[in-house]
């Protein structure tokens, strides 16, 4: 079964977001491996809630994904700084697979994956 919602999600996301399969591991992350933040990381979850009936409506993104425009806020506090501000929370593809499983995308389940 793991298998079987592994490949559906890899191509979920190779289609919804023009990644590349081989780029779409289980611990690759979706905003730092994946580059998916912003708008896009909006209609992603919402389209990950729909194709997979997930509910997602106690999902935090602001939690987990970047607004637009922040890789250039970013690379200004890393010119100033000289180092990189890393975020307290990482969605993972694995974290989407047990949503999956789980009916639920929220805290809870990201943290049993």
């Amino acid at each position: 079964m793991k298998t079987e919602i592994s490949e559906e999600l890899t191509k979920f996301m190779s289609d919804l977001m023009g990644l590349y399969e081989k780029d779409i591991t289980p611990n690759a992350r979706l905003q730092e491996d994946l580059s998916i933040y912003g708008d896009d990381a909006v209609e992603f979850i919402i389209a990950y809630g729909k194709k997979f009936n997930v509910n997602v409506s106690n999902f935090m993104l602001a939690d987990y994904f970047d607004g637009e425009g922040s890789n250039i806020m970013s690379f200004i506090d890393k010119l100033v700084t000289g180092k990189l501000k890393e975020r307290n929370k990482t969605l993972r593809v694995i974290n989407l697979q047990k949503g999956i499983e789980l009916g639920k995308l929220d805290e809870e389940t990201i943290t049993q994956a």
